[in-house]
């Protein structure tokens, strides 16, 4: 007898592996539970029977948020109460962009989302309140130092260095009374059908991250460029040796 919407005959042996994983990872460890859950879910009930906060919060609670792979499942898994937890920092960026309560989040006493001090100098936008990391490890710094040499001023580009946080974004690199820095900016939301803009329908509220490193903080610039334009010499000699670590 066939079984009405069985999308799980459907899939390959190896999204089935996938799947069964993921599951398994999630306390589901039943093949016919597994089965009943990915072929009875559609999304549309689990949505209409929580209010956003609540959506938001299992979310928050239930999804690790790096990576694309099967969002209809992991939604699906969050909304039915199973957890996870990121690193302080992914977890943090997460609660920003859900607008989890401070006291509701898993960090409750130590923010890693700050609001920073700066704001982009070109096709800056005063309505926005941009955010930084509260702390950021120092092999990263070194990293986006080095791609900060190869630009001009004022020039910039897309860069994996901060993937880790952020996915790809952008860094440039300046001048201003503080001194010399490489600064980088990313506007952090969700799209998992790589379609123009955020697709969290609402749920979500995409951040714009902007923060600069000067290089008198972290280096030992010669006194006679202090306050002057001044990028030091390359600090690493193989960039991408630091991209996806922590």
């Amino acid at each position: 007898m066939s079984i009405k919407n069985d999308r799980w005959s459907a899939l390959s042996m190896s999204e089935r592996a996938d799947l069964m994983n993921m599951y398994i990872t999630n306390d589901i460890s039943d093949l016919k539970e597994m089965k009943k859950h990915y072929n009875s879910f559609s999304g549309e009930e689990d949505t209409n029977n929580n209010t956003k906060s609540e959506l938001q919060k299992r979310l928050y609670d239930g999804v690790f948020p790096w990576s694309y792979k099967y969002p209809i499942v992991r939604t699906s898994l969050a909304l039915l109460g199973h957890k996870t937890q990121p690193d302080e920092f992914r977890d943090d960026i997460w609660a920003e962009y859900l607008n989890i309560p401070q006291e509701e989040r898993h960090n409750i006493d130590s923010p890693k989302v700050v609001t920073s001090k700066y704001s982009p100098t070109i096709d800056g936008d005063s309505s926005i309140v941009y955010k930084t990391l509260s702390k950021i490890p120092q092999h990263y710094i070194d990293a986006l130092v080095q791609q900060g040499n190869n630009l001009k001023y004022n020039q910039s580009k897309t860069s994996p260095v901060l993937e880790y946080y952020f996915g790809d974004h952008t860094i440039s690199k300046g001048h201003d009374d503080e001194g010399s820095y490489v600064s980088y900016y990313d506007l952090w939301n969700i799209a998992p059908f790589f379609k123009k803009g955020d697709e969290s329908m609402g749920v979500g509220n995409p951040i714009s991250f902007y923060d600069r490193v000067y290089l008198d903080d972290y280096y030992d610039i010669p006194e006679a460029f202090r306050g002057n334009p001044y990028i030091a010499p390359a600090v690493l000699t193989d960039t991408n040796a630091y991209v996806g670590t922590e």
